[in-house]
C-alpha cells in the first residue's frame, strides 16, 4: 500500500491512485500519516480531528472512522492500519510515502551539492521535487498538527528548490533559469535567496541592468512592507554587479589531462562506534573471528534474531583488533532493519565510504559503477577492517565489498545471508540468545555482585522472562540501575505474562524490543507472517515441519518454504533437521499479532488442525506399535505423519513425547475434551513401555477430567481404565483398584472390555503383593474372553493366569496355561504378548529344573521385548535369565544379564534395581 500527501491525499492499492474517501476519512488518514509508522493515540487523533472541542463520543467515532478507512484500504485483517494501544499505527515503509521519498532524495541532492558534484545534485533534487503535485495535504480539513506538517514540508520543498537552482547555476544553466525565477520571486517575494539567484542568472546572461533593477524592486518591497533593507549577501552581490566583478562569471569546469588519474592522499579512517562497556560471553564467536582475521580477503556474516547482540559482538571484536588494520576501520550502518528510517542504498553507502577514504573536497563520481570502481582502487593495497552493520540482504552488501586481500569485512544482519555464504564464501556465525550463565554474568557486571546474590531466585526469573535476549536484559538492567531501591523481584513481576513486551518498552525506539521484532516482520511475505503468528498457538517446546504444515493448512513443501523464510529472518530457528523453535519473547510477540490480525474462528481452526495432526499420528503410531490393542476411537482420516512401520512410530514418539505432553495440556486448557482424553489413550502404550510412568499418570489424569466433563460413558470408562493402569504402575495400588472398579461399573455387557479390566485389576493386586487375589481376577477374565470370541485377547488372559499360577508356586499349571497362550499368539503380530508368554514359560521351566529350555524361552523374551521398546519387560526378562544362568552354574553370563537388567532399572529409577544389586553382590561373594 502506497500513499501520497504532497498534493491531495491519495492511496495506491497496486493498480491506481485513488482518493482516500470522504472528508473525515481523509482527515483520519492524514492524522495518521503525519506520524507514519508510529503509534498515534486516540487522544491525539481526537485533537487532530476536532481540535479543542471534540464531541463526547469522539473515541467511538474514531473507531468507526478506522473501520471505514480499513474498508477503503481493503485492509480487513488490519495489517496496514493496526490497533496498537493506546491508539493506532499506520504501517508505512519509507519507500511507500511520497513525503519520505522526497525528503530522502532532497537530502541526497543537498549532500551531492556540498560534496562538489552539482550535476548529480541537480538530477537528484529534480527527481525529489517531482513528487510534488500541489500543496501538501491539499484536500484535508485544516487541523493544527496537519497544518504544521504541511508547513514543514513546504519549507523543505523551497529549500530543495533553492538548492537545485544553486546546482543548475554551477552547471552553467543560467539562461534556462530566468523564466522560472521570475515566477518564483512573484510567488515568494520575501525569500531573498530566490532574488539572489535571479540577479546572478540575469548578470551571467549579460543583463546587468535587469539584475540591478531586480535589486531595486526587492529593496522597495522590503522597505514598504517590512521596513527593512536587503540582507548583507544581497547588498554585497549588488555592489559586485555594479563593479562587474569577474568572480561572478560562471566558472569553467576543471580540465583533466587525458589518461591522467587523480592523486588521492592516504586517509586513515577511524569510524568504529563506541564499544559496549559490558560485553560478556560469545567466546566461541570471538575465536572464530580471530581465526578469520588471519585469512586473506575474509568475509564474516554475523546473523541472529533482533536484539541478540550482533552489533555489540562485531564492534567489540573490531575495537579489540583495530591495531591489526593499520590503514583504518570503516563502519556503515545500512539500516536494513531500522524502525526509524529507510534502508541505506548501496550507492549512498558507497558515497559515505569514499568520503571517509578521500581528502575533504575531493570529487566523488556520480554513477554507482564509478563509485564502486574508485572504492576498489582506494582499498586494493590497504589493510582495512570494514564493518557493514544491520544489512538487509546480500544485494545491499555486495557493492560494498572491497576486492583486497588485506581487508576483513564483517557483516551483521537478521538475514542469514545465504547468498553471501554461497557466492562469496562468507563465514557464517549465528548468534543465539544468552545462556543462563552469560546472562547472569551480564547482570553481575552491570548491577554488582551483592545485589545479584541477594535475590538469586528473582535473577533466575528475570533471565527466564527475558528469554536470555541481550536487548531485553539490557533494558531490564538499565531500569534496575535507574531505580536501585526497586527489588529485582518487583522488576521480575512486571515481566510476568503476555504483557511483558510492554514492560520492556521504556520509550526509546532504539531499545524497544517490540519495535525490533516489528522490523523483522516487514520483510516477510504475507504467508510467512501468517504462519509466524499462528505458530504461537503451538505449545512447544518445538514443532516439526509436518505439524507446522497442519497449522498453515498447507502441503509440507509449501510450509517448508515459509519456514525457511522465517528462519532466514531469524524469527524462528531450525535447531534440528525439520524441527523449529523460537524463544519466549518472540512467541509473546507472535501471540500479540495473532490476536490483532486473526479472528477467533481462524485461531480455532488452526488449533484444531494441529491437535488433529498429533492425535491422528499418535493413533497411527499405536496401531503400529500395538496392533492388537483394542482401539475405542473412531476418527475420520486426517493428515498424520508418514509412519511406515513400528520402528518409525517408536522414533516419532521418542522425538515428540515432550511436545505431545504439552499439546495435551494445551488441549485441556482450551476445553478440547475429546482430543484431551484420546491423546491420553494414544500415549499410554509408549509411556508404559518406555517407563515414563509419572508422565503416563499425569496424562491419564487430564484424560479422566476431560472425559468426565464430556459426559460420554464409554470415554469415561476408557479414561478411568487408563488412569487405573498408570496408578498401579507407580505403586498407588488402592487408588488404581478403585479407579478400575469404577471403569468396570461403567460397562454393560461388554465381555472383552470387562475381561481387560479384570486383568488390569489383577496387575494392580500383584504389584500390591496380593498374588492370590490377582490369580482369582485373572481366572475371571478367561471365560469373558472366551464369550467374546477367544483369539488373541484370550491368549493374553491365559498367559496372565499362568503367570499368577507361577507366583503361587503352581509351575505345571503355569506351563499348561502359557503353552495354550503361545499357541493362540504364535501367528499374531503381537510381539509383546509373545514376549511376556516366553518370559512366563522361562520362569516356570527354570523352577521345574529345565534350565536349558528356560534359558531358550527367556532369550526369546528379551529379544522380543527389545524389539517392541519395552524397557521394563526387557529388564524383568533379563533378571529371570540371570537367575536361570546362575542356577545352571554359568556365573559370567548370569552377571552379564543382571548388569544389563540393572542398567535399565536404574534408568527407569525402578525399585527393582535394589534387588538386582543384591543378586550381583551375592554372585560376587
Amino acid at each position: 500500500m502506497r500513499f501520497r500527501v504532497l498534493g491531495p491525499v491519495e492511496v495506491n492499492d497496486g493498480t491506481a491512485w485513488l482518493s482516500a474517501g470522504p472528508a473525515k476519512a481523509r482527515a483520519l488518514l492524514a492524522a495518521l500519516l503525519v506520524d507514519a509508522d508510529r503509534i498515534v493515540g486516540v487522544d491525539q487523533l481526537s485533537d487532530r480531528l476536532w481540535g479543542q472541542s471534540p464531541p463526547r463520543t469522539a473515541a467511538n467515532q474514531i473507531h468507526g472512522y478506522v473501520a471505514r478507512l480499513r474498508r477503503a484500504l481493503a485492509d480487513a485483517d488490519g495489517r496496514v492500519l493496526m490497533t496498537r494501544p493506546p491508539g493506532y499505527r499506520l504501517a508505512v515503509a519509507p519507500a511507500d510515502l511520497d513525503a519520505d521519498l522526497f525528503t530522502a532524495g532532497a537530502a541526497a541532492g543537498t549532500a551531492a551539492l556540498r560534496s562538489g558534484d552539482p550535476a548529480s545534485a541537480s538530477t537528484l533534487l529534480t527527481q525529489a521535487l517531482a513528487h510534488w503535485r500541489g500543496r501538501a495535504y491539499a484536500d484535508v480539513p485544516p487541523a493544527a498538527a496537519v497544518a504544521a506538517e504541511a508547513g514543514r514540508l513546504e519549507e523543505e520543498r523551497l529549500a530543495a528548490l533553492e538548492a537545485r537552482i544553486d546546482a543548475d547555476l554551477l552547471c552553467h544553466r543560467h539562461p534556462q533559469l530566468i523564466g522560472e525565477l521570475t515566477l518564483l520571486v512573484e510567488e515568494h517575494p520575501f525569500r531573498e535567496q530566490l532574488w539572489h539567484h535571479q540577479m546572478l542568472a540575469l548578470y551571467r546572461c549579460g543583463r546587468q541592468a535587469d539584475a540591478l533593477n531586480a535589486y531595486q524592486r526587492l529593496r522597495t518591497l522590503l522597505d514598504e512592507e517590512l521596513g527593512v533593507v536587503p540582507s548583507a549577501p544581497l547588498r554585497e552581490l549588488h555592489q559586485r554587479i555594479l563593479s562587474t566583478d569577474p568572480a561572478l562569471d560562471a566558472p569553467s569546469p576543471p580540465a583533466v589531462a587525458l589518461g591522467a588519474a587523480p592523486h588521492h592522499p592516504t586517509i586513515v579512517p577511524r569510524q568504529l562506534p563506541a564499544a559496549c562497556g559490558a560485553f560478556v560471553g560469545r567466546s566461541g564467536q570471538l575465536r572464530e573471528l580471530d581465526l578469520l582475521a588471519g585469512r586473506p580477503g575474509a568475509l564474516a556474516v554475523i546473523s541472529g534474531t533482533a536484539g541478540v547482540g550482533k552489533t555489540s559482538l562485531a564492534v567489540h571484536w573490531a575495537h579489540r583488533n583495530a591495531d591489526r588494520y593499520p590503514d583504518g576501520q570503516l563502519y556503515v550502518n545500512l539500516h536494513g532493519h531500522d524502525p526509524a528510517r529507510a534502508a541505506t542504498s548501496p550507492v549512498s553507502a558507497l558515497h559515505g565510504l569514499l568520503e571517509a577514504l578521500l581528502p575533504a573536497g575531493e570529487r566523488i563520481p556520480f554513477e554507482e559503477q564509478a563509485k564502486a570502481a574508485l572504492y576498489r582502487s582506494l582499498t586494493v593495497d590497504r589493510r582495512l577492517l570494514v564493518v557493514l552493520d544491520n544489512a538487509r540482504d546480500a544485494e545491499q552488501v555486495r557493492p560494498l565489498l572491497p576486492a583486497a586481500p588485506g581487508c576483513l569485512v564483517i557483516v551483521t544482519s537478521r538475514d542469514q545471508m545465504q547468498g553471501l555464504v554461497a557466492g562469496e564464501a562468507a563465514h557464517s556465525l549465528t548468534l543465539d540468545v544468552f545462556s543462563a550463565a552469560d546472562a547472569h554474568r551480564l547482570l553481575v557486571h552491570r548491577l554488582g555482585r551483592d545485589r545479584i546474590d541477594a535475590e538469586q531466585t528473582a535473577v533466575d526469573t528475570l533471565i527466564a522472562r527475558c528469554a536470555g535476549l541481550p536487548l531485553a536484559l539490557a533494558v531490564v538492567v538499565a531500569h534496575a540501575a535507574t531505580y536501585p531501591s526497586f527489588s529485582l523481584a518487583e522488576l521480575a513481576a512486571e515481566l510476568d505474562g503476555d504483557a511483558r513486551l510492554n514492560a520492556l518498552d521504556r520509550g526509546d525506539l532504539a531499545t524497544d524490543v517490540r519495535a525490533a521484532f516489528a522490523c523483522s516482520m516487514r520483510t516477510l511475505s504475507e504467508g510467512a507472517g501468517e504462519l509466524f503468528r499462528r505458530l504461537s498457538l503451538h505449545p512447544g517446546p518445538d514443532i516439526s515441519l509436518a505439524a507446522a504444515a497442519a497449522i498453515a493448512d498447507a502441503p509440507p513443501a509449501a510450509a517448508r518454504t515459509l519456514l525457511d523464510e522465517l528462519t532466514r529472518a531469524h524469527l524462528i530457528e531450525q535447531h534440528a533437521p525439520s524441527r523449529f523453535t523460537f524463544h519466549d519473547l518472540l512467541r509473546v510477540y507472535a501471540r500479540e499479532l495473532l490476536h490483532e490480525h486473526d479472528t477467533p474462528a481462524v485461531r480455532r481452526a488452526a488449533t484444531t488442525r494441529y491437535l488433529d495432526h498429533y492425535l491422528d499420528t499418535a493413533l497411527l503410531g499405536v496401531r503400529l506399535l500395538a496392533p492388537r490393542r483394542p482401539c475405542p476411537l473412531r476418527r475420520a482420516p486426517g493428515r498424520p505423519e508418514d509412519l511406515a512401520d513400528a520402528a518409525r512410530a517408536q522414533a516419532w514418539f521418542v522425538v515428540e513425547h515432550t511436545v505431545l505432553m504439552a499439546v495435551q495440556q494445551a488441549a485441556a486448557v482450551d476445553g478440547a475434551d475429546t482430543h484431551t482424553w484420546q491423546l491420553a489413550w494414544a500415549l499410554a502404550t509408549f509411556q508404559d513401555r518406555q517407563g515414563f510412568w509419572h508422565d503416563w499418570m499425569a496424562a491419564q489424569q487430564l484424560g479422566v477430567a476431560a472425559a468426565e466433563h464430556g459426559g460420554d460413558p464409554a470415554a469415561r470408562a476408557h479414561s478411568r481404565r487408563g488412569l487405573g493402569r498408570a496408578l498401579a504402575t507407580v505403586g498407588r495400588h488402592d487408588d488404581a483398584i478403585g479407579c478400575l472398579e469404577q471403569a468396570l461399573a461403567l460397562l454393560h455387557d461388554e465381555p472383552a472390555q470387562e475381561g481387560q479390566i479384570h486383568l488390569d485389576i489383577a496387575l494392580a493386586l500383584e504389584t500390591a503383593g496380593r498374588s492370590a487375589e490377582a490369580l482369582a481376577r485373572a481366572e475371571q477374565s478367561v471365560p469373558l474372553f472366551e464369550r467374546a470370541g477367544g483369539g488373541h485377547a484370550l491368549g493374553i488372559a491365559l498367559n496372565c493366569t499362568g503367570w499368577y499360577h507361577a507366583l503361587a508356586g503352581h509351575y505345571d499349571s503355569c506351563v499348561e496355561y502359557c503353552l495354550r497362550a503361545l499357541a493362540l499368539l504364535h501367528d499374531t503380530d503381537d510381539r509383546r504378548g509373545r514376549a511376556a508368554t516366553h518370559d512366563s514359560l522361562g520362569y516356570a521351566y527354570q523352577r521345574l529344573g529345565s534350565s536349558g529350555l528356560a534359558a531358550d524361552h527367556l532369550r526369546r523374551a528379551v529379544a522380543l521385548f527389545q524389539e517392541t521398546g519395552d524397557r521394563h519387560g526387557t529388564a524383568d526378562a533379563l533378571d529371570h535369565l540371570g537367575e536361570c544362568l546362575a542356577a545352571a552354574g554359568d556365573q559370567a553370563q548370569a552377571e552379564h544379564a543382571w548388569q544389563q537388567s540393572l542398567a535399565i532399572f536404574e534408568f527407569l529409577d525402578h525399585p527393582g534395581a535394589v534387588e538386582i544389586r543384591g543378586k550381583l553382590l551375592a554372585l560376587a561373594r
